[in-house]
């Protein structure tokens, strides 16, 4: 393992063992937004697909487990499991979720271990703006598309790139070791380029973590106190974007 590699590990590992909201076995504020965006839309697939005669159990992979609270509620919809490239990370969900497969690796791992055309519904929240370059992140988009079925679903939230300035301007610092954002044209065209199809897109905000404070806005606002409307509070910024897609 290269010493980058060793780099990233670690952090996940204290990032993951360490935190105080980002190793509970309960969701914290901003991944209750990212659940928020995500259940309904997996819901929705769920209820067409257990509608149909002989339907049999979902497989769901939780790509990018983390601490594994995501492949936990994705339980309520089939058989999950998760997949994370870092050891020390997997050992804590394991610890938190002993009823769950937990896998170390990428969705490439996967494939190495025959599971090809496996899954229904592949689950990918915050994970591909950590692939280093545009290049990395069309691989890791050929091997979701490779891992679910003929009429899976890929379901990916991630940061909107259209406001990556805005938010360094905001909060100075990604803290990640590797942030590559997208923007709503790039992931499409990684997912067009992958012969799969964008059912839906969504942008949705997160709780109260960055505000909308851009010098457009802050005129309305203070035009908005001028005539009477005092309590008008900052809008929040639209940081995350959610794309259902499907082969």
């Amino acid at each position: 393992m290269s010493k980058t590699s060793d780099f990233h590990d670690d952090y996940y590992i204290a990032f993951y063992g360490e935190e105080g909201t980002w190793n509970t076995r309960y969701p914290n504020n901003d991944e209750i937004t990212r659940t928020d965006a995500i259940l309904p839309v997996v819901g929705r697939i769920a209820s067409e697909h257990y509608q149909q005669e002989g339907a049999s159990t979902l497989r769901i992979l939780d790509v990018g487990s983390g601490r594994g609270w995501l492949t936990y509620v994705l339980g309520m919809y089939g058989d999950s499991q998760g997949v994370e490239p870092v050891a020390g990370v997997v050992d804590r969900a394991r610890q938190l979720y002993p009823q769950y497969t937990y896998i170390v690796g990428t969705p490439q791992t996967m494939l190495e271990l025959g599971h090809a055309n496996s899954f229904d519904i592949i689950v990918c929240t915050e994970v591909i703006e950590h692939v280093p370059t545009y290049a990395e992140q069309a691989d890791f988009m050929q091997a979701l598309a490779t891992l679910i079925t003929k009429d899976g679903h890929i379901v990916l939230t991630t940061p909107r790139g259209e406001i990556y300035e805005r938010w360094m301007a905001h909060t100075g610092d990604l803290k990640q070791p590797v942030e590559n954002w997208l923007t709503k044209t790039q992931l499409h065209q990684l997912a067009r380029d992958k012969g799969l199809t964008v059912l839906a897109h969504q942008s949705f905000a997160t709780h109260g973590l960055i505000i909308n404070n851009d010098l457009p806005t802050r005129i309305v606002r203070r035009l908005l106190r001028l005539i009477g409307y005092a309590n008008v509070e900052p809008t929040a910024l639209m940081t995350y974007q959610l794309v259902h897609l499907r082969k």
